[in-house]
């Protein structure tokens, strides 16, 4: 069974964001359907938002905070 995380850095508004995921299921299950035979019913996606903060791209430094990265 296919398990999908993807991380969103938070900052859109909450209602495009909702409508984006929705569309963003709905054509993956659609795709992986037609393309590999895969099952809608046996893939499992998990959408989370977080902020720069909770990022760190190694060297024990979280760069967004640090200004290495903007």
């Amino acid at each position: 069974m296919p398990l999908l995380y993807i991380d969103l850095i938070e900052g859109r508004d909450p209602s495009e964001v909702r409508a984006l995921q929705e569309l963003f299921y709905k054509l993956l299950a659609s795709n992986l359907a037609e393309r590999c035979g895969l099952d809608p019913a046996d893939l499992i996606v998990s959408i989370t938002e977080n902020n720069d903060e909770d990022w760190s791209f190694g060297h024990g430094r979280a760069q967004f905070l640090t200004g290495e990265l903007q």
